[in-house]
């Protein structure tokens, strides 16, 4: 019963649309119909607001009367054509259980500290690829690479392990050393 009468006593919430026109922190200045006022954004507003854009705010009826009063629910008309900000705090998940998740952009930046994919099945198809790290690693069960033009290999220092057999089919074969070539086998070593 305590409840139903709290809930009878509480003011309903007026909402109306305002112009950002400051910003400090968590805090955003509106102007609306009830006057000049300092709200925060709300939680379930992905797009974060900035000065000049034009909001939906909520107001309880008793914060009206103060200047601390309300929350931004909606970004309703951007005030420039500047870049935006989605913002999800602490842990997320984003589902499309059943469906796909398509996105589309001219450039995708991404940064952070750690990035872990998990997928059954991947395909990357691309101009253009440059990849640098400080080190890299990869395990296969089976790997085909075919380059249909030019392929070229530098580096410092190169080994290569092979548990059976290693096989090199070429036209025209060159191995070219400034000091020394060798070649050793424990049983055999035929040529030609």
């Amino acid at each position: 019963m305590k409840h139903a009468s709290a809930m009878r006593q509480t003011a309903a919430a007026a909402f109306f649309h305002a112009r950002v026109i400051a910003s400090e922190g968590e805090h955003f200045g509106v102007v609306c119909e009830a006057g000049h006022l300092s709200v925060k954004v709300a939680a379930g507003c992905l797009l974060q607001p900035r000065v000049d854009d034009t909001v939906l705010i909520s107001l309880a009826g008793h914060s009206m009367r103060g200047s601390e009063a309300g929350y931004i629910l909606s970004v309703l008309e951007k005030g420039d054509t500047g870049a935006r900000e989605v913002r999800l705090d602490g842990d997320t998940t984003l589902l499309a259980e059943g469906g796909q998740l398509n996105v589309r952009c001219d450039m995708l930046d991404m940064s952070g500290r750690r990035l872990t994919m998990r997928w059954h099945e991947t395909e990357q198809l691309t101009q253009r690829q440059f990849l640098a790290a400080a080190y890299s690693e990869n395990h296969f069960g089976e790997s085909i690479c075919r380059v249909s033009g030019h392929s070229e290999q530098e580096a410092g220092s190169m080994r290569q392990r092979v548990a059976d057999d290693w096989n090199v089919s070429a036209r025209d074969a060159t191995v070219i050393a400034e000091r020394r070539v060798s070649i050793d086998a424990k049983e055999q070593i035929q040529l030609g």
